[in-house]
């Protein structure tokens, strides 16, 4: 009994000792940032991607009592935890040991003892800054697109032209498309469109595909058929726009 006894003891003290290895492998060669703070939300240990994420060193942050930030967008979500609740916190955010703003998405939860006491909480922090400027740039670039449809009654669009001359179309303003009666899946094509171009003006329809295709601006008078087959004289003009590969 005493053998058995002092085996299982020494297999629950190994298995613990290679479960905190784990965990400290998981904690500091994470690609989050992670930190931990004691019940006075001050911070006690974080890994070198945490760092990392708020340009500062260490030795500042640890130690950090974060009651006392100068950004207070943060606190709630830390304070939350010490609370038993989960915290989250996604936006800007002033950092106060580099003073440089980011864009970060916060999670915290409590850690509590084996009595389910709260003895601290552990946070994890992404940065999320070129995710955010990216949308910006959409939420933006999406509204100006509003301002030119309300701004033309022609047909306009914008499209990303592939090397096999396919194209996705980014933008479309619909006025001329509900005048012809099609609707914008019926010519999201080159080849579609060539279906409604009058016969006698095909070679030039095609003749500027071509030049699209090649980045050359075009601009011509062609004749296409509307829904109920009627005929409509129309002048189409490209503009090109090259990526930073040309």
């Amino acid at each position: 009994m005493v053998i058995k006894k002092n085996h299982q003891k020494g297999f629950n003290a190994d298995f613990a000792y290679d479960g905190e290895l784990k965990y400290r492998l998981i904690f500091e060669k994470a690609p989050i940032g992670i930190f931990q703070y004691n019940t006075n939300a001050i911070i006690t240990e974080c890994n070198d991607r945490f760092v990392e994420i708020l340009n500062s060193t260490r030795e500042k942050l640890i130690g950090l009592d974060m009651t006392r930030l100068a950004d207070k967008s943060v606190v709630p979500a830390i304070t939350d935890a010490l609370n038993g609740g989960n915290g989250y916190y996604e936006g800007p955010y002033y950092t106060t040991t580099s003073g440089v703003q980011i864009f970060a998405l916060l999670k915290t939860v409590p850690i509590t003892n084996s009595s389910g006491r709260i003895e601290g909480a552990l946070g994890i922090v992404e940065d999320i800054t070129e995710l955010y400027k990216t949308q910006q740039e959409l939420s933006k670039e999406k509204e100006n697109f509003r301002l030119l449809s309300t701004l033309t009654t022609d047909g306009a669009s914008i499209i990303n032209i592939q090397p096999d001359g396919t194209f996705e179309r980014k933008w479309l303003s619909v006025s001329l498309i509900n005048e012809l009666g099609y609707t914008p899946d019926e010519i999201d094509t080159f080849e579609k469109w060539g279906k409604i171009v009058h016969p006698d003006d095909l070679p030039v329809f095609n003749d500027g595909i071509n030049r699209i295709i090649r980045g050359e601006k075009v601009a011509a008078e062609i004749r296409i058929l509307d829904k109920k087959g009627n005929i409509r004289w129309i002048q189409n003009t490209v503009f090109p726009e090259f990526d930073k590969d040309g």
